[in-house]
Parts: C-alpha cells; structure tokens; sequence
C-alpha cells in the first residue's frame, strides 16, 4: 500500500509541475558563496518554513544565507495577478 501511495502521489505531483508553466510556482535556487557556504535565492513567496525541507532536500549541513530575490528571474503567478 505505502508503495502504491508513493507512486500515485509522484504522479500528482509530476501532474501538477509539468501542467503549468516553468514559472508558474514560487522557486529559487541554492548555491555556494565563494566562501563554500550555502546561501538559498528564492521568491519572496516562498515561505521560510519551507528553509528546513530545502536543507535536508539538499542535504545542507550548515544553516544556508537565505536571499529573498524579487527579481524578474523569480516570479511567479502570484506577481502577475
């Protein structure tokens, strides 16, 4: 049952990304400084208590230098309203 639930909630989401445009959703990026240090670039729409899911998604072991970039690069639906 649990790999039947795992695989139909991949579709869902699998559904629901290729459904809508590349810049449609929230996003951002993690990268390096030249310091070797984590900093995450993302929407302002993306909330920080989705940091801890993006440090152990990228298996961040150091708090990352969290960047809220309004930029044109990370818009989303939410700006174009």
């Amino acid at each position: 049952m649990v790999d039947g639930f795992l695989r139909g909630e991949k579709l869902f989401i699998r559904f629901l990304l290729t459904s809508r445009a590349f810049d449609y959703y929230p996003r951002g990026r993690v990268d390096y400084n030249g310091e070797g240090k984590p900093v995450v670039y993302m929407s302002p729409h993306v909330d920080e208590k989705f940091v801890e899911e993006i440090e152990e998604a990228f298996q961040l072991t150091e708090k990352p230098l969290i960047r809220y970039d309004g930029s044109e690069h990370y818009k989303c639906y939410l700006d174009r309203k």
